[in-house]
């Protein structure tokens, strides 16, 4: 089964998330607004902002982009 981007960050935050954020930044292509609801009922305790660009305006993003382009291509 193939995985959209959306339903991969849910079941990451399910599954992988034995230290919760307080807070999750997400870069989308989609609807910011609807995909930040959808997450902020799936976990009512994190507080979600999701932007298109987001890897230019929040430098934290900047940074996963870097670490998760290095990590899946080889040097």
């Amino acid at each position: 089964m193939v995985l959209s981007s959306k339903q991969t960050i849910i079941q990451l935050l399910r599954e992988k998330c034995i230290i919760c954020s307080l807070q999750v930044y997400i870069d989308t292509v989609g609807d910011a607004g609807k995909y930040e609801m959808k997450l902020s009922n799936s976990f009512p305790s994190i507080k979600f902002v999701v932007a298109k660009k987001a890897d230019s305006l929040y430098p934290v993003v900047s940074g996963a982009s870097i670490v998760a382009k290095v990590t899946v291509s080889p040097l």
